[in-house]
């Protein structure tokens, strides 16, 4: 039986590549198939792609569209019709027999030139509010996985709720690792504080400024992004900052009792699937399509995290908010383990075989 192959392409963020990991893994293991990448140079996803996978990675160009209507979106549709032409030079090339797209504006091109070139396509939306790439893709794509229950209802025809993929090793955390790394006392309980790949000025200032009460009753994991450590606080007891965490996450997320984090789809369903209780802050609409705030109303709806907006939050109020979070933990842990599907890798990789 021939080899399959299947074109991957996302990028932009960790979130529109980490869940492709997961299935790449899963594919490469489970039907011997393989995978390529296709995205933009030195973006996020080249490096992530190239650190911890050996598949092969393919360089195109991508527009990058302002979402409000701006005449500087006309220089954008160059950039465009060169990606595509160069994505239907890569798909020649590698002949894949699917194309599974996880969005960001370098998707886009992907998708035309494998419309273009018949190649079936799958795309991936971790938002419970769709992106604009693949808002734009649905209509080109033969089938839309979501993460969200709610998501489906903006493609009735052609979507199918799955959840987001994880990958494996974040299931395999150990707690007295994670307490090697940091060197955290073990008598308090453990609170994670992460912004997303790129970090939270925001959280990181709020968070620092109540260290004299929060360490008082808990310690403090706290991953604040690049170019984001206080070297004040290297030597403070109860607390580790570090820039950002591959491997280590794992080990993090096994010794963590509690997480404070923005509402990045791929962290959320991470914290999902490890049934940590969380407080999501996420970003502002002034800084963001309001994706994130989404994200969080679905889970607080759901009781499965507990919401606080950037514009309204106050040090008390985070300070109330966790140790409410604390004293009923163990109700959010039982409706996390209820609420998401547990086999999203195998059942992406079963629709994926179903295309080739």
């Amino acid at each position: 039986m021939k080899q399959k192959v299947v074109a991957f392409t996302g990028g932009g963020t960790a979130g529109h590549v980490m869940p492709n990991l997961a299935i790449i893994e899963a594919l490469q293991q489970q039907y011997n198939a393989e995978c390529h990448y296709i995205g933009l140079k030195d973006g996020i996803e080249q490096k992530i792609i190239e650190s911890s996978t050996k598949i092969s990675y393919h360089v195109i160009h991508s527009a990058k569209f302002n979402r409000s209507l701006r005449f500087s979106n006309l220089f954008e549709l160059r950039w465009l019709v060169q990606g595509i032409q160069e994505a239907k030079r890569v798909l020649q090339e590698i002949q894949p027999n699917v194309i599974f797209s996880k969005g960001g504006y370098v998707s886009f091109p992907v998708v035309i030139a494998g419309y273009r070139k018949h190649i079936p396509m799958i795309a991936h939306e971790s938002d419970m509010t769709p992106g604009l790439a693949n808002r734009w893709s649905a209509k080109f794509v033969n089938k839309i996985l979501t993460a969200f229950p709610e998501t489906t209802t903006s493609y009735p025809k052609k979507s199918e709720m799955v959840g987001t993929p994880i990958r494996s090793y974040l299931l395999q955390g150990n707690r007295e690792k994670g307490f090697s790394i940091t060197h955290l006392p073990k008598e308090k309980p453990i609170v994670l504080v992460m912004g997303g790949s790129q970090g939270s000025v925001f959280i990181n200032h709020h968070i620092r400024s109540l260290l004299p009460i929060l360490l008082d009753q808990y310690s403090i994991l706290h991953i604040c992004g690049t170019g984001h450590l206080d070297p004040s606080l290297f030597e403070k007891r109860g607390y580790f900052q570090i820039e950002f965490a591959m491997e280590a996450l794992t080990h993090f997320y096994a010794m963590s009792d509690l997480v404070i984090s923005r509402a990045g789809a791929n962290s959320i369903m991470e914290l999902a699937a490890l049934q940590k209780p969380s407080i999501l802050i996420p970003l502002s609409r002034k800084y963001s399509r309001g994706d994130q705030i989404a994200n969080a109303t679905s889970f607080e709806k759901n009781g499965l995290s507990l919401k606080l907006e950037e514009d309204d939050i106050t040090g008390s109020m985070i300070l109330d908010t966790l140790k409410w979070l604390w004293n009923n933990r163990e109700t959010f842990q039982k409706n996390l383990k209820n609420f998401f599907p547990s086999n999203t890798t195998e059942r992406i990789c079963e629709i994926i075989s179903n295309y080739w």
